[in-house]
């Protein structure tokens, strides 16, 4: 006997276990960027054997989002916590295999000055206690004695903030 003629057929293949390639480029393409600003606008590319299904973002300080885009990507407006923020990208094929990049931005807030006095003049009612002396050397003039007392600051009409920094000096006079 003989056989002239084979034909093997097969649908489907060998599953995709390749994961997408995915790089931020905006606003670096290094590992860390430094702001001042309260959010941040993120984008870059993504390439897979197959084809990125979805792009995404998520922040180690909170929040996730889906980027626009797939083989060129970008997610605006991200919110920023102040100190280091891991800005994780995931891109994602249709096997569901992923890949990540990370950039840590590091965000440092300029701080608004809202309220200062030297009181070198009157001390306001903002204070609760407007008594003033001077440094027993270089005639530098504080608020104060206040022995064990308390001495509170009141401020009203603030601009929208969500952090306050207090800053000031503390002289320690006697004994």
């Amino acid at each position: 006997w003989a056989i002239d003629n084979v034909q093997v057929l097969m649908t489907g293949g060998l599953p995709d276990t390749t994961p997408p390639s995915v790089f931020v480029t905006i606003p670096t393409s290094t590992p860390s960027y430094a702001t001042n600003a309260a959010t941040i606008d993120i984008s870059g590319t993504a390439s897979d054997n197959v084809g990125v299904t979805t792009v995404s973002w998520s922040s180690d300080k909170g929040g996730t989002g889906t980027c626009a885009g797939t083989t060129s990507w970008s997610a605006s407006s991200i919110p920023l916590q102040p100190g280091v923020n891991v800005i994780t990208i995931t891109a994602t094929d249709a096997a569901g295999n992923t890949g990540t990049d990370t950039v840590k931005v590091n965000y440092e807030p300029t701080w608004q000055t809202v309220y200062f006095n030297d009181f070198q003049g009157a001390v306001g009612s903002e204070w609760s206690n407007t008594s003033t002396d001077v440094t027993p050397m270089g005639a530098r003039r504080f608020l104060g004695q206040f022995e064990y007392g308390a001495v509170s600051l009141g401020l009203s009409h603030l601009p929208p903030h969500s952090q306050v920094c207090v800053c000031f000096d503390l002289f320690l006079i006697g004994e």
